[in-house]
């Protein structure tokens, strides 16, 4: 029960700190006041040093499918005559959902091919 009420309020924390930043900063700095931590601070939740990798691992990899996307917006919203910025944001989104689900079955095809 003390890990949920500790986690309830990082959670608590990092959001508070984050609507004050954006107040104070604006939204642009105000996301990595909010973005950065949640990833860095999961990890003292989990047990085995294994689980903290494999926490990292996938969090790297979201990482690098959020960098492709804020290239991707970037690239439409200030590089293109593109005006359809719902459309572009929605793809976005719909990478971000699939990409977990691709990273998770190639990882595993490759995982089953090296045990062979």
């Amino acid at each position: 029960m003390n890990e949920v009420l500790l986690a309830f309020l990082m959670g608590g924390l990092i959001i508070g700190s984050t609507n004050i930043a954006s107040s104070l900063v604006g939204p642009e700095y105000a996301s990595l006041i909010g973005g950065v931590p949640s990833g860095l601070i999961a990890p003292f939740f989990l047990n085995s040093r294994k689980q903290k990798k494999n926490f990292y691992w996938g969090y790297f990899l979201n990482s690098l499918a959020m960098i492709v996307v804020l290239l991707e917006l970037h690239f439409l919203i200030n590089k293109s005559k593109f005006s359809g910025y719902k459309i572009a944001a929605m793809s976005g989104i719909t990478f971000m959902l699939l990409a977990p689900v691709l990273i998770y079955f190639f990882g595993h095809s490759e995982k089953k091919k090296r045990r062979r």
